[in-house]
């Protein structure tokens, strides 16, 4: 009767060894994922290997990190983190210390926030010297527009 205990544990012993080096077999000879192609410096991706990007198969080639984001004319400013702003001084322009002024005093909301109602329009103001005006920074201006009318220019897109 032991010497079944003993046998029987032995083979439980023996099939746990084998399921583990079955694992171990599977788990290191699996697909790896397309970014880690990225992590061997002698690996180069090719077209042809594809990554899931939000349910969307793409060429590994389109997303691969460290690739230079540009624009059209080339300019490589574009290339920022993605979601951060960058860090501006305090003094950079006048529209900058207009929301540094109202940070620190606290005075004017409207200034920090395109929810927050402006002050009205003012067109003396404007008229008497519109770079002062301008100056102020008011998100809540994009909000303010005049009706359109006779004498009312309507926006335009810029053409480069």
């Amino acid at each position: 009767m032991v010497k079944k205990q003993v046998v029987g544990i032995a083979l439980i012993g023996v099939s746990v060894i084998a399921l583990i080096a079955v694992l171990a077999i599977f788990l290191r000879t699996r697909p790896q994922d397309d970014l880690a192609l990225d992590r061997r410096k002698d690996a180069r991706p090719t077209r042809d290997q594809m990554i899931d990007v939000g349910g969307v198969k793409r060429p590994i080639t389109d997303i691969r990190p460290g690739r230079a984001r540009t624009d059209a004319k080339g300019d490589k400013s574009m290339d920022i983190d993605i979601g951060t702003t960058p860090k501006v001084p305090v003094d950079a322009n006048p529209q900058v210390k207009s929301v540094v002024e109202a940070l620190k005093t606290g005075k004017h909301p409207e200034r920090v926030s395109s929810l927050i109602t402006p002050k009205p329009f003012d067109q003396a103001a404007y008229l008497a010297d519109s770079n002062a005006y301008l100056n102020v920074v008011e998100p809540g201006r994009i909000w303010q527009v005049a009706q359109p009318g006779k004498g009312v220019p309507r926006l335009t897109y810029l053409v480069e």
